[in-house]
């Protein structure tokens, strides 16, 4: 597919809602596949956010 595109729609959703983990994950994955070894840290957002969702719902 078009992993740029990807890239750059994936960029838009984390403007418009930066705790999107998801967006964080699939464009770490899209950069991954492009070589972007750096672009693993949005691994690492992705597992905060989702980490910080938890605990949020875990002390309900």
């Amino acid at each position: 597919g078009d992993k740029q595109g990807a890239i750059a729609d994936y960029n838009q959703a984390i403007k418009l809602k930066p705790d999107y983990a998801y967006a964080y994950f699939i464009r770490g994955l899209a950069k991954y596949d492009l070589g972007d070894k750096q672009g693993a840290k949005d691994f690492r957002q992705a597992a905060i956010l989702i980490l910080k969702r938890f605990c949020v719902v875990s002390a309900i």
